[in-house]
């Protein structure tokens, strides 16, 4: 996972498209040749345009909650994982991300032992979002 996160890291200050970073990382673990692969999302939020660019590869799909509470799970192209095919292609999809609504992503375990969830999420500036428990106190 080290090796994916510096290539990701490397590659995104070329300024490319998150299809781009996806192709450009899995053709270094596919010439690495250490048959490690690995699912991947990419976001870039563009919080001016209220806009967010996203690319897959064969990552869980990212869940959009909108301002007026409303969920849904973004369809995004379902690729390949990483290290697998050096010629994949890693389309970027633009969604339109509205102030006040949270992208949340996710994965299907930690990689530990475990298997515990992994959770992780953007919440738009301004959103007067309050959790559940707070709610509760008021």
């Amino acid at each position: 996972m080290g090796q994916v996160r510096t290539a990701v890291q490397a590659h995104a200050t070329a300024s490319a498209s998150p299809g781009d970073l996806l192709a450009r990382t899995n053709r270094l673990l596919t010439d690495l040749d250490a048959r490690l692969f690995t699912s991947s999302l990419i976001a870039q939020l563009d919080l001016a345009h209220h806009r967010a660019r996203l690319a897959t590869a064969g990552h869980p799909p990212p869940l959009l909650r909108h301002p007026d509470g409303r969920t849904e799970f973004l369809r995004l192209p379902p690729e390949l994982v990483l290290g697998i095919d050096p010629e994949a292609d890693y389309p970027t999809t633009e969604i339109t991300l509205p102030p006040g609504s949270a992208l949340l992503v996710y994965s299907g375990t930690d990689g530990s032992q475990s298997g515990a969830p992994r959770l992780g999420s953007v919440t738009y500036p301004n959103c007067s979002h309050t959790r559940r428990d707070d709610r509760r106190a008021q």
